[in-house]
């Protein structure tokens, strides 16, 4: 077995090296055959474990796999027992390798890992050799030479081989059964990849993402949105602290009735009023990573989450907001986390200042790239005045209630409705002697507008397109303007369907008007007696 310490400085140290991870990736190959050879054999050689044995066994199963026939413990028995090699490989052995196995997907980052501490190795040893030379007094240049030979040919880039890109041939491509996206929730959250929710501070997108949190955790759609499967969620939050995620948590699990959640189901990481940022400026004024995308990625496998929501971009970033180059740095490290982890990654940020349009993919602050990295892009704005008035909507209510609307859907259709949501104050029951009341908490619910059309029928829709047309007692006609008072048509729609709403009316007006069903035309007003504009029915599109 190949030693796993070295001496250094007259001191042992541990040479890089993960022995369960190589049990696993073996034992992924044993039970899971090609579909788990063909996550790991990209990236790992037999070389690459620290184990003998374990280097062997690969090599066998690479010889195996690649003739067409199965690799495991039964097939490698026979090998092994037959074989002259001294390695002492028990069967006892390879059935404990298959009872560690892990899924291909896992046992690819894992190999990824094996490859990493292979290559730490190769590095100690150029280091070894380098101070070798030094000390006995060799020739300068020389030792650096061979340090750079041996330097260059340490393979880091994990998506490459020596020389060549990793290529599929199209035909290959083809074959066989093609997975669906890994959709998590609805068609907002996507394993692999990365969405960005923006809103403007205070709208409520935290409280949104609290709710989601608890519906994929729990696997129940809490606020209406599809959860396709339970999933594990880590949210890293830099705005604040434990004590306050405690309390938005508390909120949201009293307000939708969760006792239990389970544990290992949602985890928190707090880095308020930390200097942790997944980048920097360097020296020479360029952005570069600090590591941090690397701890958020082996929180994440430790903890085994599907999702990650990381709030809020501005203070996780490190990067000047307004440079691409540098917001590049940020994105580039965020889609590494979703597909190396295979999980969901979603950044909430904030708006750009002025007016929040739903759904304009530019209303995200900062640097475009930001959204150009992201596979979906979601927006969050609180309801306007003209919205209440057509759906019948208090004020007092109205600035409780948000909508979220696709800027960017790259995976699938952008949603042809805003969702609603409802912020409800939650007392969360925390009352103490010095603050009898306690505190009242922000949680969301689903809200569902009430439809224009519901409830009108054909012969309802026509009476009232009868009444246009027949025009007003005096021989005027109705008018769709805004500033319309006695000839306002919509008045019309709410003398037969007296529920409906005056911004409701206005809307099948203007609807029936766009789709050229009314047509605004000149007419002669007998009262006026002057030409104005007016409605007229378009009898070859009435409802039928």
């Amino acid at each position: 077995m190949e030693m796993l310490a070295a001496n250094r400085g007259g001191y042992n140290r541990r040479l890089p090296h993960n022995t369960d991870a190589e049990i696993a990736v073996l034992g992924s190959i044993f039970v899971f055959g090609r579909k788990a050879y063909d996550k790991v054999s990209p990236v790992l050689q037999a070389e690459h474990f620290i184990l003998v044995e374990h280097q062997k066994i690969y090599a066998h199963c690479v010889e195996l796999i690649e003739a067409g026939h199965a690799a495991d413990p039964v097939t490698l028995r026979s090998f092994f027992t037959n074989s002259d090699d001294s390695t002492q490989i028990t069967p006892k052995y390879l059935l404990h390798l298959a009872d560690s196995s892990v899924t291909p997907s896992v046992a690819e980052s894992y190999a990824r890992g094996i490859k990493a501490d292979a290559c730490r190795r190769q590095l100690i040893g150029i280091a070894d050799e380098l101070s070798t030379h030094a000390y006995n007094g060799h020739d300068v240049s020389e030792a650096i030479s061979l340090a750079g030979i041996g330097i260059s040919n340490i393979d880091v880039d994990y998506g490459y081989t020596r020389g060549s890109y990793i290529y599929e041939d199209a035909e290959d491509l083809n074959l066989g059964a093609i997975p669906p996206r890994g959709w998590l929730l609805g068609t907002m959250l996507c394993r692999q990849y990365v969405t960005v929710m923006a809103s403007a501070g205070g709208v409520g997108k935290s409280s949104v993402a609290i709710a989601w949190a608890l519906s994929l955790a729990t696997g129940r759609p809490l606020v209406g949105d599809r959860v396709h499967h339970r999933s594990r969620v880590l949210i890293v939050t830099a705005e604040d602290n434990m004590e306050e995620m405690r309390r938005r948590l508390k909120a949201a699990r009293m307000h939708h009735g969760i006792d239990l959640i389970g544990a290992g189901w949602l985890a928190v990481v707090c880095l308020t009023g930390s200097t942790v940022s997944l980048t920097k400026m360097s020296e020479t004024g360029d952005v570069v990573e600090t590591g941090g995308a690397d701890r958020i990625a082996e929180t994440i496998r430790r903890h085994r989450s599907d999702v990650v929501i990381l709030d809020p971009f501005v203070k996780l970033s490190g990067a000047p907001e307004n440079s691409n180059d540098g917001i590049d740095v940020v994105m580039r490290a965020l889609v590494r986390i979703a597909d190396k982890c295979n999980c969901a990654c979603l950044v909430l940020h904030h708006n750009r200042k002025g007016q929040a349009t739903p759904g304009d993919a530019d209303l995200a602050r900062g640097a475009g790239a930001i959204v150009a990295a992201a596979r979906v892009s979601l927006t969050v704005t609180g309801m306007t005045t003209d919205e209440a008035s057509k759906m019948g909507v208090l004020d007092d209510d109205r600035v409780r209630l948000i909508r979220i609307d696709d800027a960017k859907a790259n995976l699938a259709p952008r949603a042809s409705k805003a969702r609603w949501y409802r912020l409800a104050s939650i007392p969360i029951g925390n009352q103490t002697p010095d603050y009898p009341a306690g505190d009242n908490v922000q949680a969301v619910e689903p809200w569902t507008p009430p439809e224009t059309w519901d409830g009108l029928n054909k012969e309802t829709l026509n009476l009232v397109l009868d009444n246009i047309d027949a025009g007003m007692p005096d021989g005027d006609r109705y008018s769709n303007a805004n500033a319309a008072t006695d000839r306002a048509a919509w008045r019309l729609i709410q003398e037969q369907a007296p529920d409906k709403t005056e911004g409701q009316c206005r809307e099948i007006i203007q609807a029936w008007v766009k789709s050229g069903l009314l047509v605004v035309a000149d007419h002669k007003s007998p009262s006026k007696r002057e030409t104005r504009k007016g409605l007229f029915v378009d009898g070859s599109k009435r409802p039928t």
